[in-house]
């Protein structure tokens, strides 16, 4: 076969590569979580605890993890207030912070508290980029410690839940702060935020296969040309 039939050849091969319908691409879904927490050892009576060791725990859509365990960068970065590790009527709030990730819709997401001595439904309230009320910490009483999960699996409508959390993460943070109505002697030792959401879609590979066809076939056209002149 000649130099020129070959490449005509592979340049109609190319050609119905590159005319044949690419195969839908998928979304991916990724979780994104971030946990800060206080790993300091607290004794039987935590207000006596002397000692704040933050650690900062984030898990990418991607599956990479990265932790931080630096007390002033994670202070500055998330904004976490002084009463951590300390027991105090105060308030205590921090910032969650989302990745600035390409997002096609947000699926769900979820905030889990560990907090010591809170009293629970009796005016223990949690807020999030305060005023919204999202809820209440389950109730643990004095020298003890309870998880509180508040999710947006309550609210039901896939629609609601992403204009939701699409409006609190536009800024890729979410403010996170607790008020102990009953002025409860407590402290927070880890907050965790989970978001799971869908990324626009990958290229799959027989695309990306029909892009390379193309390249290919616009070249094999030049080729063409330039051995027949």
């Amino acid at each position: 076969m000649s130099l020129r039939k070959t490449a005509s050849a592979i340049l109609l091969a190319a050609g119905a590569l590159f005319l044949a319908p690419a195969p839908p691409a998928q979304a991916a879904v990724l979780t994104y979580t971030e946990t800060i927490e206080d790993i300091s050892v607290a004794p039987i009576f935590d207000f006596f605890d002397p000692n704040r060791d933050l650690r900062r725990t984030r898990t990418l859509g991607n599956g990479t993890v990265l932790v931080e365990d630096t007390d002033a960068i994670i202070v500055a970065e998330n904004a976490v207030t002084d009463n951590w590790g300390f027991s105090t009527f105060s308030p205590f709030s921090l910032n969650h912070i989302f990745p600035p990730d390409p997002v096609t819709s947000f699926l769900s997401a979820t905030l889990t508290l560990e907090v010591f001595g809170a009293e629970g439904s009796l005016g223990d309230l949690v807020f999030v980029d305060f005023p919204f009320p999202l809820g209440v910490l389950s109730a643990a009483g004095d020298n003890a410690s309870a998880t509180t999960t508040l999710t947006t699996d309550i609210i039901g409508n896939p629609d609601i839940v992403n204009f939701l959390l699409g409006l609190f993460l536009a800024d890729s943070t979410l403010s996170v702060g607790v008020l102990p109505l009953l002025f409860d002697f407590m402290s927070i030792h880890s907050s965790t935020l989970s978001v799971t959401y869908e990324a626009p879609p990958v290229p799959e590979p027989a695309t990306g296969l029909l892009m390379l066809a193309s390249l290919f076939a616009l070249g094999g056209r030049s080729f063409i040309r330039r051995y027949q002149s």
